[in-house]
């Protein structure tokens, strides 16, 4: 009796045990799930909200013609065109990118619950990226006219600049590079689908990975897209054997080139620039959005994004007044004091012609809208660019719309 007393009471004892231990997995589990699907909420719009913007800039969705605000939620194959202008948007994982002016950039695809990747195009410009670290089944790609940039948690520009090479720079953490179809020769999917070797040249382009460190860039030089017309052309004339894709992997090593650089000071102060908002905002933003496609709740919505674009507004000129507030204490701790000092460390020499026809001779060494951080033997010192009127370099002018008025 002793021992079947003793037999029961570990059973309960396992039991419980067992209960407590489930109890623990679901707990757990539901927190792994909550924490993975936090970032990712059904009553909230698909798409990257724009923290900041100035200057011109145009938005096509559909065809048409966006306006634009602080707050501004931008979706899935929307068109960006900024002219003369500039804009940063936040995603809901707390990316940021920075489309610099006269750039073109679609996005292509934007992750949400049911795929987790984000895909952008850049057709023609600069832009620059400020990822978070990525989980496994996260996917951040920016595409160039030739080449792929994977995001891996890192800081990294990509430039497509006419008459230039396409060039992928990372300030912080890791690149992957894949090397793609120049646009003017991309081939259809039904064309693939039905010639076996353009498949196995197309793997090819997608598995052949170059991953770009931190200070280190990349160019994919003209000698790919004459490898691509190469084989494109003996595809179509049948004159090219299976074994010879294969052996074309040789070239493409010879495709690209890698380098490693040293971050300019101008460089290094316009990442400081990309600031991060509160995530909540980010987050009522997309929700807004999604309530503003209900028509019983589009007016109420309409009141809440107003007060949000000030939220935004002054979150954004918060952080980014102590941005530029530790640039202008970097600078000063440089102690330069003449203007070679400050040619030789900027490895420019600008003259600021303002409105009031006084000269200031320096460097800018950042600019944030209409905000420039300007360094002279005279000091470190903001600077508004409506008191410019233009800008002397070494080499060129950068002329503004009032000095060229003034000269007609």
């Amino acid at each position: 009796m002793k021992r079947m007393i003793q037999l029961q009471f570990v059973k309960r004892k396992y039991a419980a045990f067992a209960v407590f231990t489930l109890v623990a997995f679901c707990i757990s589990s539901c927190s792994f799930f909550s924490i993975l699907f936090s970032k990712y909420d059904s009553n909230q719009s698909v798409g990257m909200v724009v923290i900041f913007h100035a200057g011109p800039v145009q938005i096509l969705r559909s065809g048409k013609k966006l306006q634009i605000q602080t707050g501004t939620v931008l979706k899935e194959n929307d068109e960006i065109s900024t002219q003369s202008g500039t804009m940063d948007l936040q995603s809901v994982e707390g990316h940021i990118l920075r489309i610099k002016s006269f750039t073109k950039l679609s996005l292509n695809k934007i992750a949400h619950q049911q795929n987790s990747e984000t895909s952008l195009a850049l057709k023609i410009g600069s832009v620059l990226v400020k990822a978070n670290k990525l989980d496994s089944k996260e996917s951040f790609k920016v595409s160039g006219p030739t080449a792929i940039a994977a995001v891996r948690g890192t800081s990294f520009s990509f430039d497509v600049v006419e008459g230039e090479l396409p060039k992928i720079k990372v300030y912080e953490g890791l690149v992957a590079m894949t090397l793609k179809f120049p646009s003017d020769k991309e081939i259809s999917s039904e064309s693939i689908a039905q010639k076996p070797l353009y498949q196995k040249f197309t793997k090819l382009l997608e598995n052949y990975e170059v991953v770009i460190s931190e200070n280190e860039s990349a160019e994919v030089k003209p000698e790919f897209d004459e490898l691509v017309q190469l084989i494109l052309t003996r595809l179509e004339s049948k004159n090219l054997k299976e074994d010879e894709v294969h052996l074309s992997e040789e070239a493409l090593g010879n495709s690209f080139a890698k380098a490693s650089f040293k971050p300019a000071p101008q460089e290094k102060a316009e990442l400081e620039t990309i600031v991060q908002l509160e995530q909540k905002h980010i987050d009522q933003a997309l929700e807004l959005d999604q309530k503003a496609l209900k028509s019983e709740e589009a007016s109420a919505a309409q009141g809440e994004a107003t007060e949000l674009t000030k939220k935004l507004e002054a979150d954004y000129n918060d952080r980014i007044d102590q941005s530029l507030t530790r640039i202008e204490e970097d600078a000063k701790s440089q102690k330069l004091d003449s203007e070679e000092d400050i040619r030789e460390f900027y490895n420019v020499l600008e003259i600021i012609h303002k409105s009031d026809n006084t000269l200031i001779s320096g460097a800018i060494v950042t600019q944030v809208g209409d905000t420039l951080i300007v360094h002279s033997p005279k000091g470190v010192f903001r600077l508004d660019k409506n008191l410019v009127d233009f800008v002397d370099y070494k080499n060129f002018n950068i002329v503004t719309k009032k000095k060229q008025k003034s000269e007609k």
